[in-house]
């Protein structure tokens, strides 16, 4: 049943009179309880009443639902753009199936036999997880449905190896799946005991559906005088001073009309500074132009200096007041997400600091959710919620620095790349080139795909490096060339400055095939720069190396030459170590090695070649590079 529109109202709940009646109280206060005659007709008593109608007005647009204020348009409210979330955004998650469900974590054994229990549904009878001490991973105890086909089984496996690699978190990793219950297990000792085992479940809040909700009322700044609303004996109404009294009755009415317009000022810019809630809590940059209200009266331009006015309106730009106010804003924003982001990207003017936590700001909702999510194992490009966090922040505090890796791609100097790669510069000699036609190529295949293509006919790709030039001007199909060698080509890249000329790729009898490939690189670069942050760090759980025992430890690759233009005294292993006091799991231990530059590069491929092998399920080789890494790490000391 919805609620009835006219409401009762208690007799003693009358706002405008307890105005009335604090402002009489007032009166007589300040006049030594000395003037208590007072009447209705008073000129005094009625400029009071006229005043206190108009803050009972302010006061009833302060009592609207809050998104009246931090939406100025009700119909489209984006929570995300005020750094926050919604009620069903903070408790709900959508599931594979377009529904709204019960937003969780996975934590303990028990988070995840409800995320297997969730997803298989009747496919499973029953399903245990418990973390074996010995090799330090989760043992998976899988009862098939007796209903469904033995052959069922190894794909229900990969579904649950794939199932757990996307939710695990840092420092963990899975070890067997058993295909009989816990129970029959030959050694229990192996495993650790359940620390939680309370099955009572959580209990989300619930919320009005809309037919519950008040109806949203309309906020509106809109302010007209309240000298308008004044008898016409006054003389201060639409109408104007009479034109036929004399000056001295002009002069007392003019001076009426500038006390007056004090309180005018002073209700219109309360109602502006209402209407400036959505811009000012809002991470977006944008900020109110102005902090004095409009108030237009008759005759005012006999009382209003214009100079001033004016200089009040420069006055305010040099004091930068909402720029302030949005600083503020940001500082609760930080409050919420227990976080300090004004400290993070070092001395800088209010409003570019202001931009840049807003961005980071932005993401905190999502990143927080899942902060101890590792990397996924069988996407070799993924990488944990902690350093996306990280990079976030580096991203937004070094602008445009390099080097950066995506999608096992890195980019290293054009030097670098000259002295290290020689043979895949063109040579000085006199070759037949064709243009490549300018199009508007559609592509089909997925991300991996294309990766997949480019890597057997392009040498940068699989190499996984790309020289500087070639990030900055290789999105341009103007600046690639198809080399005619006989009857087979081969696709060059020149870079308009001359420093760099590349020959990309294997030679190919067919045309089309280097067309294409010089649209799928074209492609994939574009993606690349339209990174919302640039990729500088390595974080390596030395428990999917399996190279030690030392399964709690987690290596982090960083560059060591990340200099701070802003501040001098910037060095990044003190702000890395830093930035992990707080946020790092308590149960891990971490280890920093910044790398020079050559040394990054040597790094990067055997990492990526890593990640692309655990990805594929090609142990020997997993394990043949993670040999390296591990030598590499323990050659290259902590930092």
């Amino acid at each position: 049943m919805r609620k009835p529109i006219i409401k009762k109202r208690n007799i003693q709940d009358n706002y405008y009179n307890h105005l009335q009646s604090s402002t009489i109280d007032r009166i007589i206060e300040l006049s030594g309880n000395l003037w208590t005659d007072h009447n209705v007709h008073d000129p005094g008593i009625t400029i009071a009443d006229y005043l206190n109608y108009g803050l009972y007005d302010i006061y009833f647009r302060q009592l609207f639902s809050l998104e009246n204020y931090l939406f100025k348009n009700l119909e489209d409210k984006d929570y995300g753009q005020k750094g926050l979330q919604s009620k069903e955004q903070l408790y709900t998650v959508e599931n594979d199936l377009g529904i709204r469900v019960d937003s969780k974590v996975v934590v303990t054994e028990q988070d995840y036999e409800e995320l297997f229990k969730s997803f298989f549904g009747a496919r499973v009878s029953g399903i245990e997880v418990y973390y074996n001490k010995i090799d330090r991973n989760y043992d998976i105890f899988l009862q098939r449905n007796s209903g469904y086909d033995r052959s069922d089984i190894y794909s229900l496996e990969k579904e649950i190896k794939a199932l757990y690699y996307k939710n695990r978190n840092l420092g963990e990793n899975l070890g067997n799946v058993f295909h009989f219950a816990f129970s029959q297990a030959p050694n229990k000792t192996l495993y650790q005991s359940r620390k939680y085992r309370h099955h009572n479940s959580y209990d989300f809040p619930t919320f009005s559906t809309p037919e519950d909700m008040d109806e949203n009322k309309v906020f509106t700044p809109d302010y007209q005088t309240i000298q308008y609303d004044f008898p016409e004996l006054y003389g201060i109404s639409k109408r104007g001073i009479p034109s036929h009294e004399d000056p001295d009755y002009k002069a007392r009415v003019l001076q009426l009309k500038g006390y007056l317009l004090h309180f005018d000022y002073l209700m219109a810019n309360h109602l502006q500074k209402m209407d400036n809630v959505h811009q000012l809590f809002d991470i977006r940059e944008a900020v109110p132009t102005s902090r004095i209200a409009e108030v237009q009266i008759v005759n005012g331009e006999e009382i209003i200096d214009k100079k001033k006015q004016e200089a009040a309106a420069i006055a305010f730009q040099k004091e930068r007041f909402y720029s302030v106010q949005k600083f503020a804003y940001l500082n609760m924003l930080d409050a919420i997400y227990d976080e300090n982001t004004q400290h993070l990207f070092g001395s800088l003017e209010t409003d570019s600091l202001n931009s840049k936590r807003a961005r980071l700001i932005k993401r905190l909702p999502q990143l927080n959710e899942q902060r101890y999510r590792a990397c996924n194992i069988d996407d070799p490009n993924s990488i944990c919620s902690l350093q996306e966090l990280l990079e976030q922040i580096i991203s937004l505090r070094f602008t445009n620095r390099r080097p950066f890796h995506f999608r096992g791609m890195r980019v290293i100097s054009n030097e670098l790349f000259k002295e290290r790669y020689k043979s895949l510069l063109l040579v000085d000699e006199q070759y037949y080139y064709q243009s490549i036609p300018v199009i508007a190529y559609h592509i089909a295949e997925s991300d991996e795909e294309v990766l997949s293509k480019m890597k057997n006919m392009l040498s940068l790709i699989w190499h996984a490096i790309l020289p500087e030039d070639i990030l900055v001007y290789g999105t341009e199909v103007e600046n690639y060339k198809l080399k005619v060698e006989g009857e087979d080509y081969s696709l060059l890249f020149r870079s308009p400055t001359g420093r760099l000329e590349i020959e990309m790729s294997l030679l190919c009898s067919d045309r089309d095939i280097i067309i294409e490939q010089a649209y799928f690189f074209i492609h994939f670069l574009r993606q690349m720069n339209g990174m919302e942050h640039q990729q500088r760090f390595y974080f390596i759980e030395h428990i999917l190396l399996e190279q030690d025992n030392d399964k709690e430890l987690i290596s982090i690759v960083y560059p060591q030459d990340l200099i701070d233009p802003h501040n001098t005294s910037f060095h990044i292993d003190r702000f890395l170590e830093e930035f992990l006091y707080d946020r790092f799991p308590v149960h891990l231990r971490y280890r920093l090695h910044g790398l020079a530059q050559d040394d990054l590069e040597n790094f990067h491929i055997t990492y990526a070649t890593w990640r692309r092998a655990m990805a594929i399920s090609d142990g020997q080789s997993a394990a043949v590079h993670a040999e390296v890494l591990t030598s590499f790490l323990n050659i290259h000391k902590a930092s």
